[in-house]
């Protein structure tokens, strides 16, 4: 498009030239505002998707935040309960450590119980020995 020239009405140009001139001028920029038009509602509708697209960004960023909070949660419980677990086993283990201790005293003692107990038997047999020994030397003596 060529630009508009001045009219020079001093001149003598003739008016019907002057009103094709407008005429046509008229006709390339309504061409112009309809382009410019047909464009800014491209622009708009452009406008209008990258808003709903940020729109929904936001809602996903949002929604991942939400979930990294909630894994950060999850993972110090988590944590919480395995320094608790660990404790729990730690406090286990001394005690069945304990408990093979007083088993192992306790056997000990059954060792040296059953020991005691066969001496108990030898002596019991030895006195019942002396009884008869005493019994049969009694016999005698009284016959």
């Amino acid at each position: 498009m060529e630009p508009l020239r001045k009219i020079d009405l001093k001149n003598g140009i003739n008016t019907a030239d002057i009103c094709g001139e407008l005429a046509v001028g008229s006709a390339e920029t309504y061409s112009i505002l309809d382009a410019a038009k047909t464009a800014s509602n491209s622009v708009s509708g452009s406008s209008e998707q990258l808003d709903k697209i940020s729109g929904t960004l936001e809602d996903e960023v949002s929604a991942v935040a939400g979930a990294t909070d909630a894994a950060k949660r999850y993972a110090h419980d988590a944590q919480s309960k395995l320094e608790n677990g660990q404790t729990v086993i730690r406090l286990s283990m001394e005690s069945y450590s304990e408990l093979i201790m007083l088993i192992k005293h306790l056997g000990q003692h059954i060792t040296g119980f059953a020991a005691a107990m066969e001496q108990v038997k030898s002596v019991s047999q030895n006195i019942d020995r002396i009884a008869r020994t005493t019994n049969m030397l009694a016999l005698k003596c009284g016959n």
